[in-house]
């Protein structure tokens, strides 16, 4: 073996044991029942599934005199893929939510789904196992008792004063008898007497079946964990702020109240020494003007003067300690090359495996294997027929389904990242793409020097750039399919993925969508982004991506009456974009003189009065030039603009007890996904260097690192704990978890609808045994429930929240002090032509 492959294999053997406990960089995570057991220090629990009566999972306290019980009823086993083998009398019955679904029935029952193009592969139905808590049993202060041999405020059997629980799903699967939720359950005893660290305790569950045997624990506050503790479970940058949280929802107990100005401490994980003290502050209640999101008071733990690296965890005197947490210089970086390993586990049309990354998948949506992608007729794919949204999937599922040509094929039609949990290719993900090359362009010694560890690791090519290339590529194979220069939004099938299949046996008819100039011009913009940032690696690559983004401009020249659905932004913002990235490109001024006259179709108040989220990327642009002269005016201009929208989300951040950015005197809808808030203060702090909008970008990811009332990070691999993201091939065959995947957080919710899925998660949550019972009584900041299949708390897109993380991270990971400012050169008056291909590689 040559010595550095024998390198590059020895570094996969150590990474899960290295890097699993905080960041999964090789690649994947096993899913597991409960995370943070501690049987140590508690007897009577248990992180195996559930397969009779319910399990007691930790207990704890979370303050002096409240202990919390958590226990969970109920596992989900998953089934595996297996050929399938046909039996008599086997029938087949079309079904599930659109209808599609291929449903086995054997011996006249529903047993599972069969997969793929040609129906060989069986997917028996999971099952679920273990029995119900009953939870009559748990309501009444008389089933508790308290008791302590070495407590005299306990010297015998003492029931608590009060009792509160809240319950919610842990899991949900769809079974033989449709769709089930296994459930926690968190309880809440109030004890008139304060329990003692050093003391060994006992709780009987008093005439309960459930629990006939005690549950002993040892508290000691300096190791046994308190769920009302939080913190950045990735860790701490060594010169950031850093503060912790401490807070708990007692479900139908409301709001708990710690004692403001509690002693706390860091302690070093190993050996527990104190390395630094403070005492806790109140940061939100009812009566403070910031929201807690949380419906109880939320307590700050300040620690920004601990700078020295180690592994620590917080201690709040009498209450217990957090799970362990590092501070070190690498946390953003490797957080970054966490969600880029997100990014290749998206990867549509190729084989994933080692020695890139531990998750296995085989080849997805590739023509060369079973998929077909076709092409659909224009006209109807237009005008199908009926009133449907103008974008949208409704709407490209409609239009599909009335024009899809199936006796047609687009070989070219493979690659792109997946799109959450379906198996689609759209051209909003050019958005993360987007984000890649401005991560590159803000540092290009940096991110040529990052190691990603992917396919393309060994050109000459960053692999950022490479990564988002991949997406890139796969709109520059199909343009032109339809007509020449034209680019396509999607690549879609008619309907949702079919229950029970994962990716690579998608069997659903699947198209290329015809061009449209949003998308056209949305291509064009990505593409002389590209071919700006390849020309210094390669010349060659760099002209073909230019020629293909003049190419896409001439179609839309050409024609002005296309029809232009989907696109989340105007036509006016990607035309503008389009004009300042080939100006970036080219130098041709021509192309500067349309950008600038582009300006005022999109800010039509003027740049500082009408600059949006959703609009400032086309200032941030103009500021990257670099290497062609830019008007003084129109650099001022946007600086303004830029500062002014980052200064107001930073007023916003302040209005919520978690310091996430928001549009002032707004409710945050997300509270993990950072959708266009990023980018402005990342200018803002690029161009201005004041620290404000620094200390603004690490505040705004905490709650999504784990500093949130779950305890739990967005990103799957981060941490001791996390959500799991909505992504179906994992579950459909049962494998480990791919790693580096955020999901969205909770969304707001109305009493119609939660998020874009109507009443219908609304009505599965509640009918499963939520309580209290009414979903919308609960806080917003713990509506994320950790299951795979309820699209607003488990689901993500390549574009938010992975492309905004990305730029978050890979921003901070670079960032080496006080940027330089670029100073801007004036325009000279001179007019460049279009050059033909030669000139283009010359001039490249």
């Amino acid at each position: 073996m040559k010595p550095s492959l024998l390198k590059l294999s020895l570094l996969f053997i150590l990474l899960p044991f290295a890097m699993h406990a905080q960041f999964a960089l090789n690649g994947t995570v096993k899913m597991l029942k409960y995370a943070g057991l501690q049987p140590d220090l508690t007897q009577g629990v248990s992180a195996l599934p559930v397969t009779g009566k319910p399990l007691v999972r930790h207990v704890c306290l979370v303050n002096d005199n409240v202990v919390a019980v958590t226990i969970d009823e109920r596992s989900v086993i998953l089934s595996n893929i297996k050929p399938y083998v046909k039996q008599p009398g086997d029938t087949i019955i079309m079904g599930g939510y659109h209808g599609m679904h291929k449903i086995l029935h054997r011996d006249g029952e529903p047993v599972g789904y069969l997969c793929g193009v040609n129906s060989n592969w069986f997917r028996p139905y999971n099952d679920i196992v273990g029995d119900k808590l009953i939870s009559e049993l748990l309501k009444s202060p008389e089933q508790f008792s308290l008791s302590s041999a070495d407590d005299p405020s306990f010297p015998g059997p003492m029931h608590p004063l009060r009792v509160y629980r809240k319950s919610y799903t842990v899991d949900r699967t769809h079974t033989s008898y449709h769709q089930v939720y296994p459930l926690r359950h968190e309880i809440y005893l109030v004890f008139s007497e304060d329990l003692k660290s050093g003391a060994n305790y006992t709780i009987k569950f008093n005439d309960n079946p459930q629990f006939a045997e005690p549950l002993t624990f040892h508290f000691d506050d300096k190791q046994l964990r308190s769920e009302a503790i939080h913190v950045n479970l990735a860790g701490y940058e060594s010169g950031n702020k850093k503060t912790a949280l401490l807070s708990t929802w007692m479900g139908d107990g409301g709001s708990l109240e710690i004692p403001s100005n509690k002693n706390f401490h860091i302690i070093k994980d190993e050996s527990g020494s104190t390395v630094f003290s403070g005492t806790t502050k109140l940061l939100s209640s009812d009566e403070t003007e910031i929201k807690s999101y949380s419906q109880t008071n939320i307590y700050t733990l300040d620690f920004t003067g601990l700078t020295i690296p180690g592994s620590y965890r917080v201690v709040v005197e009498n209450i217990g300690c957090s799970f362990p947490f590092e501070i070190r210089n690498s946390i953003w970086e490797n957080t970054a090359k966490l969600i880029m390993k997100g990014f290749l586990h998206q990867r549509s049309g190729i084989e994933l495996g080692p020695p890139y990354t531990d998750y296995q998948r085989p080849r997805n949506m590739h023509p060369a294997d079973e998929v077909t992608i076709h092409l659909c007729d224009t006209e109807k794919f237009f005008k199908p027929g009926g009133k449907l949204p103008e974008s949208g999937q409704t709407s490209v599922f409609v239009r599909i389904q009335a024009s899809i040509l199936e006796d047609t094929e687009v070989p070219e039609a493979w690659g792109g990242w997946m799109d959450a949990g379906d198996f689609d290719q759209r051209m909003s993900h050019l958005y993360s793409v987007r984000r890649m090359m401005y991560l590159h362009e803000l540092n290009p010694r940096y991110f040529k020097n990052l190691d990603l560890n992917i396919p393309e690791s060994f050109n000459k090519i960053p692999d950022i750039i490479d990564e988002a290339a991949w997406c890139l590529d796969l709109y520059r194979r199909t343009q032109g399919i339809y007509e020449e220069g034209g680019a396509s939004w999607w690549v879609e099938s008619v309907e949702h993925p079919r229950g029970g299949e994962p990716s690579w046996l998608n069997s659903l008819p699947t198209a290329l969508v015809p061009p449209t100039p949003r998308a056209s011009l949305n291509y064009a913009a990505a593409a002389a982004q590209m071919a700006s940032v390849t020309s210094r690696y390669n010349a060659d690559r760099s002209a073909q991506y230019l020629e293909s983004a003049l190419a896409a401009m001439k179609w839309v020249e050409n024609n002005p009456k296309a029809p232009d659905v989907f696109g989340r932004s105007s036509r006016e913002f990607y035309e503008s974009l389009a004009y300042v990235n080939l100006y970036k490109c080219t130098g041709d001024l021509d192309w500067h003189d349309k950008y600038a006259e582009s300006l005022g179709e999109v800010f039509k108040k003027g740049i500082e009065k009408d600059v949006t989220v959703g609009n400032v990327e086309l200032l941030f642009n103009y500021l990257l030039i670099k290497d062609h002269e830019t008007d003084s005016i129109l650099t001022k201009q946007c600086k303004a603009g830029i500062i002014s929208i980052a200064d107001e989300l930073i007023k916003g951040a302040g209005q919520n007890a978690y310091g996430i950015l928001q549009s002032p005197d707004t409710d945050l809808n997300r509270m993990a996904t950072l959708s266009g808030l990023i980018l402005p203060l990342v200018a803002a702090d690029k161009f201005t260097g004041e620290k404000v909008y620094h200390d603004a970008l690490t505040q705004t990811i905490q709650y999504a690192m784990g500093n949130n009332p779950m305890n739990r990070s967005y990103i799957s691999g981060l941490g001791e704990r996390f959500f799991y993201p909505y992504q179906i091939d994992w579950e459909a065959n049962n494998m480990n978890i791919p790693s580096g995947i955020p999901t969205f957080g909770p969304i707001y919710q109305t009493k119609g609808g939660w998020g874009w899925t109507g009443s219908w998660a609304i009505d599965a949550i509640e009918g499963a045994g939520l309580y209290p019972n009414e979903l919308i009584t609960w806080p917003h900041a713990e509506k994320c429930f950790n299951q795979a299949w309820i699209a607003p708390t488990n689901e993500f897109t390549v574009r938010t929240p992975m492309g905004e993380l990305l730029l978050l991270t890979g921003y901070l990971s670079q960032k080496k002090g006080r940027l330089e400012i670029e100073q801007p050169l004036r325009i000279k008056r001179e007019r460049n032509r279009e050059p033909s291909k030669d000139q283009l590689k010359n001039l490249l």
